[in-house]
């Protein structure tokens, strides 16, 4: 289930460049400030309970996230989130690939599953790729 999750993160990274580099910026925001956010905070989560236990409170959805989400998350929270650009949502994607990378690959050392890097390593590219045009 980890890592369909993760791997379900990386491929709407993709998905959302595609759609920022052919205009479609309400899809590609949507996607990127919905979708990927909900994806993050469950990985944020999943490390939460992984840090403190299994039956940390982390409450529903992101009710109290300032309380259970570690402190680098709740630093970089804010430059995760886009205006209504294609420069700036390229920018929050690429930030919120960098705090999903960091979150998911803490989360599997601490519960002892191996993180796909490979398969991030090429996605992030890819991303590059299609936002340069």
């Amino acid at each position: 289930m980890l890592r369909n999750e993760i791997d379900d993160f990386w491929y709407h990274a993709l998905w959302t460049a595609k759609k920022l580099r052919r205009g479609e910026l309400l899809t590609a925001k949507e996607c990127l400030d919905g979708y990927m956010k909900g994806l993050f905070f469950r990985m944020v989560r999943t490390l939460a309970r992984a840090a403190k236990g299994p039956d940390y409170d982390t409450w529903h959805q992101v009710r109290f996230f300032e309380e259970w989400a570690d402190g680098e998350t709740l630093e970089a929270l804010p430059l995760l989130y886009a205006r209504y650009d294609a420069t700036d949502m390229a920018r929050a994607l690429e930030a919120t690939m960098a705090q999903y990378s960091r979150v998911a690959r803490k989360a599997c050392e601490l519960l002892g599953y191996s993180y796909p890097v490979e398969s991030e390593e090429t996605i992030k590219s890819l991303v590059a790729k299609v936002l340069k045009g």
